[in-house]
């Protein structure tokens, strides 16, 4: 009995460990910004949505830096390049059914559902002349990770 009652704190543990860590979609992320109002061309990278699940719209670009005002520790460097990640969107209303059937991985359970359509470590680091770009990358990681109300989806 302790050893089944133990596995099940394990599990526990692990699953809150797993929900935290982003989601990658890849083509997916297509879907998605189609949702925007964008039907030409492919999602600019980078680029950083926020939905609201409340309000059924993606953030604009003022009110998802908001969302990282929460983190003290992020460096001017850091918030230069979320500045550029962040893109103005339609104010279109999306609905959740319609956000989920964009991609069988999506799932609207928080408040906000991040979609950060990254370059991921390895190109970001290939732009050494752009230091912000890799310091905003990986906060925009850490810090909606790290979140209990976003979820985070990324294009790498």
């Amino acid at each position: 009995m302790k050893c089944f009652i133990s596995l099940i704190v394990i599990l526990l543990f692990s699953h809150s460990a797993i929900a935290q860590q982003p989601v990658t979609i890849a083509n997916d992320i297509f879907n998605v910004y189609k949702l925007h109002g964008e039907v030409a061309g492919k999602p600019p990278i980078p680029a950083l949505f926020i939905y609201d699940s409340q309000t059924q719209k993606i953030m604009s670009p003022q009110k998802v830096l908001n969302i990282f005002s929460r983190d003290k520790t992020l460096t001017t460097m850091a918030v230069k390049g979320i500045t550029v990640f962040t893109k103005k969107t339609s104010t279109a209303t999306i609905s959740q059914t319609e956000l989920e059937k964009a991609s069988r991985f999506i799932s609207i359970d928080t408040r906000y559902v991040a979609f950060f359509h990254n370059m991921g470590q390895g190109m970001a680091a290939g732009f050494p002349e752009f230091p912000e770009l890799l310091a905003a990358e990986k906060a925009i990681i850490k810090h909606l990770s790290a979140q209990d109300d976003v979820s985070l989806y990324t294009l790498m």
